[in-house]
């Protein structure tokens, strides 16, 4: 199955939601499972646009 490109201004909806997170939790309650959930996509899709926590 041929690999889809991301949808238009997924980065920035992730960015979005992990300031939102650290905003209302702290750094403590920022993980890339928890960004991806709340932004709607699966687990794995912020490490296929950011090399890791600290981008």
């Amino acid at each position: 199955m041929p690999e889809l490109p991301p949808p238009e201004g997924l980065d920035a909806r992730l960015i979005e939601v992990a300031l939102k997170l650290l905003e209302t939790d702290g750094i403590e309650g920022l993980t890339l499972r928890r960004v991806a959930r709340e932004a709607g996509v699966s687990h794995g899709a912020p490490l296929r646009h950011f090399a890791g926590i600290s981008d």
